[in-house]
């Protein structure tokens, strides 16, 4: 009897030990899901706290293409400086480590695309109420290209990165984000 629990327990071991599982240690936790809608993709963010809190966000930073909110991403991704952005921002991250803000629109390389300015009169900010050991999900639709860094790009990262008290730094990161398929790992 002694020898088959130890067999089972070994065998659970083993089994367990072959998933791979990410397990986040950040006080707030991101996952990415992602469906086609149309012509659009229907991005939903999934946040986890291990704090009850509340997460100012602005419409905006959802959004491409809202002049007043365009950042230069470069100063902060060749500084790592985390204080380098002015506002709340989605970063796309692929797997060549290049980033973009979501907030800029995407150029494919080689490709002339017209400039796309939404209405951003009506974007505004508003509270993510976060509870301890709950999941809040935020959607929001992107076009098929705002998803990319780069045109060769097949999985990308989302990072969430805020400004708190004229601080800022990135606080949680999205699981990867298979381009070709639109889904998540």
């Amino acid at each position: 009897m002694k020898i088959i629990l130890l067999l089972n327990i070994a065998l659970l071991g083993i089994l367990s030990s072959c998933q791979s599982v990410e397990k986040c240690e950040d006080s707030i936790c991101l996952k990415t899901a992602i469906r086609k809608t149309g012509n659009d993709y229907l991005v939903r963010l999934e946040f986890k706290s291990k704090m009850d809190t509340i997460l100012k966000l602005d419409q905006r930073m959802f959004a491409t293409g809202c002049p007043d909110y365009w950042e230069d991403p470069t100063v902060f991704y060749k500084t790592k400086n985390p204080d380098a952005l002015k506002h709340n921002q989605i970063i796309i991250e692929n797997t060549d480590d290049q980033i973009r803000l979501l907030s800029r629109q995407f150029y494919p390389e080689g490709k002339q695309v017209p400039t796309v300015l939404p209405n951003c009169a009506f974007l505004e900010e508003f509270k993510l109420e976060l509870k301890k050991d709950s999941i809040i999900s935020y959607r929001f639709t992107v076009g098929k290209d705002d998803l990319r860094v780069s045109t060769a790009d097949r999985k990308v990262k989302l990072h969430l990165y805020l400004k708190n008290k004229g601080n800022g730094r990135i606080i949680t990161s999205s699981n990867w984000i298979k381009i070709n398929s639109y889904r998540s790992e």
